[in-house]
């Protein structure tokens, strides 16, 4: 399963038709890029977690219960308000109205890229899975 792809469809769904989709990719690559312009949960767990205690809503993410909400504000706290300014300007959108679909894609993605309390191996989604569930029996 690819990242980008599923950043795309969530941010795509959440935003509507507020935004131009072919812009979707760019900008998720341009905020949560790692090298190569992918997208690296690892990198955004590891920089969620270090934003001012929100460790245990990135454990409600990778764990297998129910997500507990991330706020607008906290968005602007993490990446900064330059990087989501930026990114809103891809979409044409305003800060607010970005920081608002990030604080609610976010922990879907991380969510559906992780099973019980740890990310995936990158691209492998439900093989990630069925490989887990190998190594336990």
């Amino acid at each position: 399963m690819d990242i980008l792809k599923v950043a795309v469809e969530l941010l795509g769904n959440y935003f509507g038709d507020k935004v131009d989709d072919s812009a979707l990719g760019s900008a998720a690559k341009g905020l949560f890029g790692g090298a190569g312009g992918d997208i690296y949960l690892a990198g955004l767990v590891s920089k969620v977690s270090g934003s001012g205690g929100l460790q245990s809503l990135v454990g409600s993410w990778l764990g297998d219960g129910a997500n507990q909400a991330l706020d607008p504000a906290q968005i602007l706290s993490i990446f900064g308000g330059d990087k989501v300014s930026a990114f809103a300007g891809e979409l044409g959108i305003g800060q607010d109205q970005a920081a608002g679909g990030l604080a609610a894609v976010i922990p879907q993605l991380i969510d559906r890229f992780s099973k019980g309390g740890a990310l995936l191996d990158p691209g492998e989604g439900l093989g990630g899975m069925l490989n887990m569930a190998r190594k336990l029996f």
